[in-house]
């Protein structure tokens, strides 16, 4: 990630116009992922954001950068489920001037056949000496259920618009403070979600760079229900009993990884991620297990025109 503001915010080892698997941190949260997260949905995430984009008014790069990669993730089927599951994740991003579009699309491991597939537009973040914010757009294309999805009380979501408002306090030039706003814009899905927490770097070499970050995740009703809730149908397909959450803190994460660029074109990142239910979602009737590790590692080409 690329830092230029005053305070002697040096550039870091491996920054760059595009870090390209940038991994969505604890503090980022599943961006309107309602909290069901597959392990396909986790790996796609992680493909298609970049690392956010430093940028003052009027730094302008007129070249544009593209990125191709893979992901692989291995976690749970769904928040809160017993059982792990394996997916890929191939992406491609555009970026230009801070602006930039990605899309990507996988199979969900826990429903075979099934594809999720995402489109997001985002804007560079702007900054005000140590604050930057940012807005973002994606296409959230909702979930389809079949017979064992509903066995296991997860219920079906509409395709919707999702609208993000990025926040970021630099601490010092390793440590951050980081909060989104993410909300459903059409209404279809109804919910929205602040995730928010604190992420620190530090290169161990000139191509070799450590993070880690810890965060918490509060949801509204409407998000949680639709995660986390058992209606009617929900009921008499699962046998399990109606639960309808309010909202509330959904989790807490932690995350440590590793970020290698063995050349100019070529990154690598590997992340170990836990995230633990609490509140509302951690005693809906469908979550298995609270604690839910998760292991992630890629590689993508960059290069521009």
């Amino acid at each position: 990630m690329t830092l230029a503001p005053k305070h002697s915010l040096k550039p870091l080892p491996l920054s760059g116009r595009l870090l390209l698997i940038g991994l969505l941190c604890a503090t980022a949260g599943p961006a309107m992922s309602q909290g069901q997260q597959t392990p396909a949905q986790q790996a796609t995430r992680a493909a298609t954001r970049a690392d956010d984009t430093m940028r003052r008014p009027g730094e302008d790069d007129d070249r544009v950068h593209l990125v191709i990669g893979l992901v692989s993730n291995y976690s749970p089927e769904y928040s809160g489920s017993d059982k792990m599951g394996h997916a890929f994740a191939p992406a491609a991003r555009i970026d230009w001037r801070g602006y930039s579009i990605s899309r990507s699309s996988v199979t969900r491991a826990s429903v075979r056949g099934n594809r999720v597939s995402e489109t997001g537009l985002a804007g560079p973040l702007w900054h005000l000496d140590r604050f930057s914010f940012g807005l973002g757009l994606s296409i959230n294309r909702g979930r389809d259920v079949d017979e064992d999805d509903l066995a296991k009380g997860l219920k079906p979501l509409r395709g919707t618009l999702i609208g993000r408002l990025r926040l970021r306090y630099d601490l010092t030039r390793s440590i951050q403070l980081q909060a989104r706003l993410v909300g459903d814009i059409l209404g279809r899905q109804g919910g929205f979600e602040i995730p928010f927490g604190i992420g620190w770097q530090r290169p161990l070499s000139k191509r070799l760079l450590l993070s880690a970050d810890a965060g918490v995740t509060w949801a509204n009703s409407n998000s949680l229900r639709n995660s986390y809730g058992i209606g009617e149908r929900e009921h008499a397909a699962s046998g399990l009993p109606l639960y309808d959450p309010g909202s509330g803190l959904r989790e807490f994460g932690v995350s440590v990884g590793l970020t290698g660029e063995p050349s100019k074109h070529w990154i690598w990142v590997a992340r170990a991620s836990a995230t633990r239910l609490t509140g509302p979602a951690a005693r809906s009737p469908i979550v298995k297990r609270h604690l839910m590790p998760s292991l992630l590692v890629g590689a993508a080409y960059r290069f521009s025109l």
